[in-house]
């Protein structure tokens, strides 16, 4: 996000800087009154591309959000279980930290490690619920799948999730 904001803030300095050279090259050089009267007409309309700059970069913040809808989901209090042979998370709590968007079907995936650090399977599950903007909510259990006989670790994350509509 930062490129597009420093692209927009360069082309709207640009403008205005053009802009004004250009007003000062056009007046009279005798006279104040134009140059005045001109950087004031210069002002209003940098306020203006100001205000379309400020509108275009929520816009796009707006977009990326919903694009990136699980960036703002964050998993923690994973309680888990391997009974018979099975990675089960027996309780877990989602928060949705965005302001303004619910999101829906967060998609948690666990890997498992050996003693080396090395992933031996990762195992995948969608969670078909909904998650309020700016609330967390408590899951269990979730069943992840068969553990490997070598796994002495894992970690679990959301890697995905939609925007409600």
């Amino acid at each position: 996000m930062l490129g597009i904001e420093v692209v927009l803030f360069l082309a709207f300095t640009l403008a205005v800087s053009s802009l004004i050279r250009r007003r000062i090259r056009s007046t009279d050089s005798r006279s104040t009154l134009p140059k005045i009267k001109g950087l004031a007409v210069i002002c209003a309309q940098s306020l203006a591309a100001l205000a379309l700059c400020a509108l275009a970069l929520w816009f796009v913040n707006s977009l990326y959000r919903l694009w990136r809808v699980q960036d703002d989901l964050k998993l923690s209090g994973v309680v888990t279980d391997q009974k018979w042979g099975d990675l089960v998370l027996q309780s877990f709590e989602i928060a949705n930290d965005s302001p303004s968007f619910d999101a829906k079907d967060p998609v948690i995936e666990c890997a498992m490690q050996g003693a080396s650090g090395t992933t031996i399977k990762t195992a995948t599950k969608t969670l078909y619920q909904e998650i309020p903007a700016g609330l967390s909510r408590k899951f269990g259990p979730l069943a992840m799948g068969p553990v490997p006989d070598q796994m002495t670790s894992f970690n679990c994350k959301i890697v995905g999730a939609s925007a409600k509509w």
